[in-house]
């Protein structure tokens, strides 16, 4: 009797052992996990962040006119905008290190290059940039 008492007593710690290391493993994963999330929205928000700088001149936006009625209305860039997004993306290229490149040497690809392309269309002007 003595024996099967000492057996389920060793049966129970190892399942209590299994039960700890399997809530562990959990544990890890999880937070695993979590943190890899919070770190993609980090990178994303400080994309998002940079982004806003350039995206802010394209596209169409929403105003409410003086009846309260909503329209949407195409953003039109004007000479100052796009000398301000010219100035940017220049300021940016040359954080970047690319400097070079500005000035005509050969094109790098590991720096991240912004240029600036202007085009208009009918009666809309169109902005349009592209970074690498």
């Amino acid at each position: 009797m003595e024996n099967a008492s000492k057996a389920l007593l060793i049966a129970a710690a190892v399942l209590i052992g299994v039960m700890l290391l399997s809530t562990m493993v959990y544990l890890f994963m999880n937070f695993g996990n979590f943190s890899s999330t919070t770190y993609s929205k980090i990178e994303q928000a400080q994309i998002d962040q940079f982004n806003i700088k350039f995206l802010q001149y394209t596209g169409s936006t929403l105003q409410i006119d003086d009846w309260g009625n909503e329209k949407t209305v195409e953003v039109l860039c004007t000479t100052h905008d796009i000398i301000s997004l010219a100035n940017l993306a220049r300021q940016n290229n040359i954080n970047q290190g690319s400097q070079d490149y500005m000035a005509g040497e050969e094109y790098n690809e590991s720096i991240d290059y912004i240029q600036i392309s202007v085009q208009r269309s009918d009666y809309l002007r169109n902005l349009s940039f592209r970074s690498r």
